[in-house]
């Protein structure tokens, strides 16, 4: 029984050593960080005369570039606004109008993505058969952009968007009521955020 016990004890003594070696590895390696996060100071970044809301947010993943867009009133009527740090959220560029939301859109609860390269916001416009979806795309890391691309084209509302870059591909999802008369979600992708060839323009884009 002795040797049993002691067989045991080497056993813990063991997997305790191993426990330790590997967490020494982890985090003199920075994989395990066994303290506190830590925040910023919070400070103002959008200075309009009228309401800035229903912001997003992305990053570059291979830099420092942290890209916003988010609706704003200032112009009397909402807008797709837009704006990028390129120091990690030290400082900030220019407040850019990305839409000219024709009729008047509410809530065009702007959606961005980005792989790095490619930027892109999608929104929702009113059209006369409803609230479709449009998107203005960055090809050069969100310096400048097309004009607003129709991305939706059935009759009646589509609203609640997502997106997501996997490499350059772009994923796009949204609620859209169907003939059923239920609300549905929709999904298109394209394998290069929408860039076509140059055949139709340079500023040509489709999903």
């Amino acid at each position: 029984m002795r040797v049993g016990k002691r067989i045991d004890y080497v056993l813990v003594i063991r997997i305790i050593f191993l426990i330790t070696v590997i967490s020494t590895v982890l985090i003199a390696n920075g994989i395990w960080q066994a303290r506190p996060i830590t925040w910023s100071h919070e400070r103002q970044i959008t200075n309009g005369s009228g309401e800035s809301r229903l912001v997003d947010i992305s990053t570059d993943p291979y830099g420092k570039v942290v890209y916003l867009a988010w609706q704003d009133d200032r112009d009397g009527k909402v807008e797709v606004y837009y704006k990028r740090s390129l120091d990690d959220g030290v400082t900030w560029g220019s407040d850019v109008r990305l839409s000219n939301l024709t009729p008047e859109t509410p809530d065009p609860e702007p959606r961005l993505g980005t792989d790095g390269h490619i930027v892109l916001v999608v929104f929702s416009n009113r059209t006369p058969t409803g609230e479709h979806l449009f998107y203005v795309v960055s090809n050069d890391g969100g310096g400048d952009f097309s004009a607003p691309i129709e991305l939706t084209h059935d009759p009646g509302d589509q609203s609640n968007t997502a997106l997501a870059f996997v490499g350059s591909t772009v994923h796009v999802v949204w609620q859209e009521r169907l003939n059923d008369g239920e609300e549905h979600i929709l999904y298109a992708e394209s394998a290069n955020a929408g860039v076509t060839s140059t055949g139709d323009g340079p500023n040509k884009r489709y999903f």
